[in-house]
C-alpha cells in the first residue's frame, strides 16, 4: 500500500494568454491530457528517439530525491500509466511518499512537459496486462535480476536469463511488479524559443476542475 503524504496546497501565479501565443497554444483544451497526447504523437512523427520515455522523480522518507528514465505505457484521462517493481528504490520511495514528478523532453521539437501528482497502484488485472505487454525478453530480465541489488558476477546473471529463456515456460508476474498511475496535479507544457523567451502553458487541478494560464519564461 502507498501511504498518502499530504502537502500544503500551492497555486502558482499565472498570466493571461500572451497576445502572440504560438499556434500550439492558440486553443487550450480543458484537459491537459488532450494536449499531452497530441504532443506525444508529434514527437513520434518527428522521429524523436523513444518519445514515450520520461524521467520519473521520487523522494524517499528522508527527503532524498532520485531520478530514472521509464517508458510511459499509456497516457489516459486518469493519468500516466507506468509499470514498475515496488521492491526497488523507486518503489520504496513511493511506499513512503506516493507523490512523483515526470518530465518528457523532445530535443528535435524543442519541447518538454513537466508533470507532478500522486501515484496509485493498478489493480491485479491491469498489472497482469502490463506484464504480458513487456514481452518475453522483458519478463526474463525482470525475473533473472534482483533489480537494484549488489551484482558480483554478471556472468551468473546472463546464465540465469539464458536458463529462463531456454525453459520456454510462461513466466508469471512476480510479486511487487505492478502498474502504477501518476494522477496529475500540475502539468506544464514548455515550448522552446530561439529568443530564450520560452512559452510555458501551466495547468493546475482544483476542486472545480483544471485551471490554466501562462508563466513567465
Amino acid at each position: 500500500m502507498l501511504r498518502d503524504v499530504r502537502r500544503p496546497a500551492h497555486t502558482p501565479t499565472v498570466s493571461a494568454p500572451p497576445s502572440a501565443a504560438p499556434s500550439e497554444f492558440a486553443e487550450c483544451p480543458a484537459e491537459p491530457t488532450v494536449l499531452l497526447r497530441r504532443w506525444l504523437a508529434d514527437a513520434a512523427a518527428a522521429g524523436e528517439a523513444d518519445p514515450a520515455t520520461a524521467v520519473l522523480a521520487t523522494v524517499d522518507a528522508y527527503g532524498q530525491p532520485s531520478t530514472r528514465c521509464l517508458a510511459v505505457q499509456s497516457c489516459e484521462d486518469r493519468g500516466l500509466v507506468l509499470f514498475t517493481n515496488l521492491n526497488t528504490r523507486k518503489g520504496r520511495d513511493l511506499r513512503a511518499n506516493p507523490r512523483a514528478a515526470v518530465t518528457f523532453y523532445w530535443p528535435v521539437l524543442f519541447r518538454q512537459v513537466n508533470i507532478t501528482g500522486r501515484v496509485t497502484v493498478s489493480g491485479e488485472e491491469e498489472s497482469d496486462a502490463l506484464w504480458d505487454a513487456r514481452g518475453r525478453p522483458g519478463q526474463v530480465a525482470s525475473v533473472a535480476s534482483r533489480q537494484g541489488a549488489r551484482l558480483d558476477d554478471y556472468g551468473l546473471l546472463v546464465a540465469r536469463a539464458a536458463e529462463l529463456t531456454a525453459a520456454g515456460r510462461s513466466i508469471a508476474r512476480p510479486e511487487g511488479h505492478v502498474g502504477i498511475v501518476l494522477v496529475p496535479q500540475t502539468v506544464e507544457f514548455w515550448l522552446g524559443q530561439a529568443s530564450r523567451l520560452h512559452q510555458r502553458l501551466h495547468y493546475i487541478r482544483s476542486d472545480a476542475g483544471w485551471e490554466w494560464g501562462f508563466l513567465q519564461p
